[in-house]
C-alpha cells in the first residue's frame, strides 16, 4: 500500500556563490573525459545535445489544454524548453512566495530511462556534492515526449512549503538512457520564471550523482502547484506500446495520469474505437498515416488535457517491387523509408552532400558520432513494409559503407535488422564496428569524410525472410561519440527478380511455348501433389507488381496442368510463382514476345 507523504521544507535564506568553473566543450581526448568517461563506461558530454536539423523524422510533439480545476488555488508555472545544453540533471532553487504544495514536475528529456527527484531545505548551494544533504523524493522509469516537449515526471512530489520558504531541488537522471536538457543562464541564483506563487532560480548542471558541476543553468520544466488549501485535479499522461505499426494494427494505450481520475476521455482520429471511455483502450487503425492521440482525464477536483501530435503513425506496404535508394532525391527519407528516433533527442541519420559511394553520385547518407555522443541509443533508418517473393530465387540486399573510427575506444558500429512483424521485433542480420567496418583499417581523429577509395560494398542473403510479408529492414546506428557514418546505394532484391534457377524449384515445371505469343501450358509435376489438389500459380512483373492468377487442373496423381492466355499481357520478362497448400513452392520464367 502506497502512502503520500507531504514534506514540509523550512525557511531557509537564498545565496549565491561564484567560482564554480564554467562548462568548457568537452574535447575528443580521452585526457579531457571525466574519469568514468575515461574508463569507457559512458561518454557524457555537456555539450553534445544540438537542435533537430529539420530532418522529416516521426515527432512526437506534445502539448496541454491546461487544468480546469473546480477548486481554484492550482496553477503551474513553466521555466524554458529551449534546451541547447543538457547532462545526467540540474540543481535549482524554488522560493515560496505564498503557502503552496509542489505536487508534480515536467521536465525536458531526451532518450528513455530512469529519473530520480531529490529535495533539500533551503538552497542547493554548498550542497553540490554532499549527498548526505539530500532526501530522495522518487525514482521512475520515463520514456521522452521529445526534445523540447513537456514530460510528466510520475513521482508526487507532495513537498510543502510556507511563504519565504526556499527549497533545493535535484533532477536527474541516473545513467540508464534518460539525459535532462537544459539552457545556459546569465547568472546563477537570479529569478528565472515567477509569478505570485512561487519563484524558480538559476542553478546548475551536474553529472551523476552529485558530481561535476556547470554554472549557470536553467532547468527546463513545468512545476504543478496547489495552495495550501486546495486538492490537485489530475495531470493527464499516457503512452501506446507499439507507435509504429501497419495497416490492421493495434495500440494498447496505457493511462499514467496523476492524482486518481475518476473518467477518461479519449480521442483516436484515424482508429477504432475512435472515442472510447475506458482507462486503457485497445485501438486498431485500418489505413496508413500519421494520427494525434487526446486524452482528458477527469475527477471531481477537475481536469486535464494532453494531445500527442503525430504520436501514431501507420506505414504504407510497398508491395513485392524491390528497394533501392541512392540519396540523390532532393527529399530525405524518401517515400520508402522512415527514421526511428530512438532517443527523442533529434539527433539521427541524415542527407549528406560530402560524399557518395565509390564517388560515383553527390549525396549520400550518414550519421554524425563525431559531433554527437548517442551511447546507449538506437537510431535506425528503416524501410516501410515489404513483401518478399519466395525461396526462388532468395532475396538478398546490397549497400556501400564507409567508416573509420577516431579511436579504437570511441568507435562506432552498423547493425542491420530484419523484422517480420512490421517492427515489433527485429532480428539481427548483420553487425560491424571499428576497422572492421572500414574499408582501409584506418583510424581518423577528424571529422571522417570518406574518399572513393575508402568505401566497400557489404551484401546480406535474405533468405531467411523469403516468402513474408510486412519485412521491414532496419540500418541501425550504434554510436559511441567516434565518427561519421556513411551508407548508399541500398538494394534490396525482393525476389522478384531476373536470374531465376528453375533447378531451383521444388516442383518441376515447364512452360510452352516459351517465348508465348498468345498461350502458354504450364505443367507442374511432383510426387506430393495429391489427386485433385488445385495448385495456384501468380503471374508477376519484374517489377514484383502481381498481374494474373491462374488455378490449375489437376489431371493425375502428382501432375498437374494450367492454361495462360496472354490477353492484355505486355510483352517482356515474368515470373510464375507456384503455391500449393498456402506455401510457395517454386518459379519459373517466362518470356512473352
Amino acid at each position: 500500500m502506497k502512502t503520500t507523504l507531504l514534506i514540509s521544507c523550512l525557511a531557509a535564506g537564498l545565496f549565491s556563490i561564484t567560482g564554480i568553473a564554467s562548462a568548457q566543450k568537452q574535447m575528443k581526448t580521452i585526457s579531457m573525459l571525466t574519469q568514468d568517461e575515461a574508463a569507457g563506461n559512458i561518454f557524457l558530454s555537456e555539450n553534445n545535445l544540438r537542435a533537430s536539423s529539420g530532418v522529416s523524422t516521426l515527432k512526437k510533439n506534445s502539448f496541454r489544454k491546461g487544468i480546469s480545476p473546480v477548486i481554484m488555488g492550482c496553477d503551474t508555472l513553466k521555466t524554458t524548453f529551449a534546451g541547447g545544453n543538457g547532462l545526467d540533471g540540474n540543481m535549482f532553487d524554488i522560493t515560496a512566495l505564498s503557502s503552496i504544495v509542489i505536487n508534480a514536475f515536467e521536465g525536458n528529456i531526451t532518450g528513455n530511462g530512469n529519473i530520480e527527484i531529490y529535495y533539500k531545505t533551503g538552497t542547493f548551494v554548498g550542497s553540490e556534492a554532499t549527498a548526505a544533504a539530500w532526501t530522495l523524493i522518487g525514482s521512475t522509469m520515463v520514456t521522452s515526449a521529445g526534445a523540447g516537449v513537456p514530460t510528466l515526471i510520475n513521482i508526487p512530489i507532495n513537498v510543502s512549503m510556507s511563504a519565504g520558504q526556499t527549497c533545493g531541488f535535484y533532477f536527474t537522471g541516473n545513467g540508464t538512457g534518460a539525459t535532462v536538457a537544459y539552457t545556459n543562464g546569465t547568472t546563477q541564483g537570479a529569478v528565472f520564471a515567477s509569478n505570485a506563487a512561487l519563484q524558480i532560480f538559476e542553478g546548475i548542471g551536474c553529472a551523476y550523482p552529485f558530481g561535476s558541476s556547470y554554472t549557470p543553468r536553467v532547468w527546463n520544466g513545468i512545476v504543478h502547484y496547489c495552495d495550501s488549501g486546495s486538492t490537485p485535479p489530475p495531470i493527464a499522461m499516457f503512452k501506446g506500446d507499439t507507435l509504429i505499426r501497419c495497416v490492421g494494427g493495434i495500440v494498447n494505450f496505457q493511462d499514467l495520469s496523476m492524482f486518481s481520475p475518476a473518467s477518461w476521455n479519449w480521442s483516436f482520429p484515424g482508429g477504432n474505437p475512435s472515442t472510447p471511455t475506458v482507462q486503457n483502450p485497445v485501438v486498431t487503425y485500418t489505413a496508413s498515416g500519421v494520427y494525434n492521440v487526446q486524452l482528458i482525464a477527469s475527477n471531481t477536483n477537475g481536469n486535464d488535457t494532453l494531445t500527442r501530435t503525430n504520436y501514431v503513425q501507420i506505414l504504407t506496404n510497398l508491395g513485392y517491387a524491390p528497394v533501392t535508394e541512392d540519396f540523390e532525391g532532393a527529399t530525405f527519407p524518401s517515400a520508402s523509408f522512415y527514421l526511428f528516433d530512438d532517443g527523442s533527442d533529434g539527433i539521427t541519420w541524415a542527407q549528406n552532400a560530402l560524399a557518395s559511394g565509390f564517388g560515383t553520385g553527390a549525396a549520400s547518407m550518414y550519421f554524425d558520432n563525431y559531433a554527437s555522443d548517442v551511447t546507449g541509443t538506437r537510431d535506425a533508418f528503416r524501410t516501410l513494409p515489404i513483401d518478399f517473393f519466395g525461396s526462388s530465387p532468395a532475396p538478398y540486399m546490397t549497400f556501400d559503407v564507409a567508416y573509420s573510427p577516431y579511436s579504437t575506444t570511441l568507435s562506432d558500429s552498423l547493425a542491420v535488422y530484419a523484422s517480420t512483424d512490421c517492427g515489433k521485433t527485429f532480428s539481427q542480420l548483420y553487425i560491424k564496428g571499428g576497422t572492421k567496418l572500414s574499408a582501409d583499417s584506418s583510424i581518423i581523429t577528424t571529422s571522417f569524410v570518406p574518399t572513393a577509395a575508402q568505401w566497400r560494398k557489404d551484401s546480406i542473403g535474405l533468405a531467411a525472410i523469403a516468402g513474408q510479408h510486412d519485412v521491414i529492414i532496419s540500418f541501425e546506428n550504434r554510436g559511441h561519440y567516434g565518427n561519421a557514418l556513411y551508407i548508399d546505394n541500398i538494394n534490396i532484391v525482393t525476389g522478384a527478380s531476373a536470374g531465376v534457377s528453375e533447378q531451383e524449384n521444388v516442383f518441376d515445371i515447364v512452360v510452352s511455348p516459351n517465348p508465348m505469343s498468345q498461350q502458354s501450358i504450364i505443367s507442374i509435376r511432383n510426387t506430393h501433389i495429391n489427386k485433385n489438389e488445385t495448385v495456384l500459380l501468380n503471374v508477376y512483373e519484374l517489377t514484383g507488381r502481381l498481374v494474373k492468377t491462374l488455378k490449375s487442373a489437376s489431371s493425375s496423381q502428382g501432375k498437374c496442368t494450367a492454361e495462360l492466355n496472354r490477353e492484355n499481357l505486355a510483352a517482356g520478362m515474368y515470373f510464375i510463382q507456384i503455391s500449393e497448400g498456402g506455401k510457395n513452392a517454386g518459379t519459373a520464367k517466362l518470356v512473352i514476345e
